[in-house]
């Protein structure tokens, strides 16, 4: 089935769940994701509004012939997670277990094997959402000893009529996380806020707007206060490059690397649209992407022969419009179930 076919009766389905506006929510960014070619605007109800968006991708773990992709989104109604599969890129690896998969240009060998490529939509609305649960998981890399282990977040939301999480309304970023330090290459702006020293302002990619900072030394390695008072003045004050920032970690105990500065906004959007707390003005802003370090070539050809998954590689989104669905659903896949309200 063409995926225009199905968001009929999926809208039409959405429709009837009669979910009301939450009109205390602000759009941050203009969504609109694509999802292999799918986008996520076409999703939206008439009337409906958007609110937060974020594209995430999981490479499939070693002998699974799949990567996963993921769009999380929240509207003014309802939180929406779209998920698409699709087959992992030609290696060595898989020619050896199977094989597992000639990549997206060969998916007749997935039908012949049984396994398809699909997408799937999942929704629920703000009201019947009972509880939301932030997972961290870390798992040993392909070649433990010689590798650091791989660290992957999901968010799983489940449903006040149901007493377990729902499969299809989770989503996982894998790999997961920015590097603790970073040696500014532009000026930053600090600000004192509820949630620590944050950067308000930023000329560097690599310091994004929204971290929360811990230690701070000048161009010439002298510790500078995180406590110091110029920190308090409205709008922040400008750190100049040069300097070495080393942001809060992500846990306590893995202590080697730090969140990215989306995972505090979704929860704050979050909480705000199910009634828990009101989001503070911060968290209404964009946000820019840290910049991820670039794979040097010879680590790019051996990630092409052994594949991505065996050297922790954040795997690349699918060309829009390069590939074509067989196989689409929505909410109604083996491991992803509906949850209407």
């Amino acid at each position: 089935r063409k995926h225009g076919e199905i968001l009929d009766i999926y809208k039409a389905v959405t429709t009837l769940m009669n979910c009301q506006a939450n009109e205390g929510l602000r759009p941050i960014g203009e969504g609109g994701a694509d999802v292999d070619g799918f986008s996520t605007s076409e999703l939206l109800l008439p009337g409906e509004r958007h609110i937060w968006e974020r594209k995430m991708e999981a490479y499939g773990f070693f002998g699974d012939p799949f990567n996963y992709f993921s769009v999380l989104s929240i509207t003014d109604r309802r939180v929406v997670v779209s998920r698409a599969r699709t087959p992992k890129p030609l290696s060595l690896i898989g020619i050896l277990l199977g094989p597992l998969t000639f990549g997206t240009q060969c998916r007749a060998l997935q039908e012949v094997r049984g396994t398809h490529a699909y997408l799937t939509v999942t929704c629920i609305g703000h009201k019947g959402v009972e509880s939301y649960a932030t997972t961290r998981t870390r798992s040993p890399p392909f070649w433990p000893g010689f590798m650091a282990p791989i660290t992957s977040i999901s968010f799983t939301f489940l449903a006040r009529f149901m007493n377990i999480y729902p499969a299809g309304l989770f989503v996982t970023q894998r790999p997961y996380g920015m590097s603790l330090g970073v040696k500014l290459k532009g000026s930053v702006w600090l600000e004192r806020l509820a949630n620590g020293l944050t950067i308000v302002k930023t000329e560097d990619k690599n310091a994004p707007r929204g971290h929360c900072v811990a230690k701070i030394r000048s161009e010439w390695n002298r510790k500078i206060s995180v406590f110091d008072a110029r920190w308090s003045e409205p709008g922040g004050s400008e750190l100049g490059r040069g300097c070495r920032l080393k942001f809060e970690a992500a846990d306590p105990e893995w202590n080697t690397y730090a969140d990215d500065p989306w995972l505090t906004q979704v929860r704050q959007v979050l909480d705000q649209a199910l009634g828990r707390s009101t989001a503070p003005e911060e968290a209404w802003r964009s946000l820019e992407d840290p910049t991820k370090p670039a794979e040097d070539t010879k680590s790019r050809l051996l990630a092409r022969f052994v594949g991505s998954e065996c050297l922790g590689h954040p795997v690349k989104w699918p060309k829009q419009g390069q590939k074509e669905h067989n196989e689409d659903s929505a909410s109604e896949c083996s491991d992803a179930g509906p949850a209407w309200e």
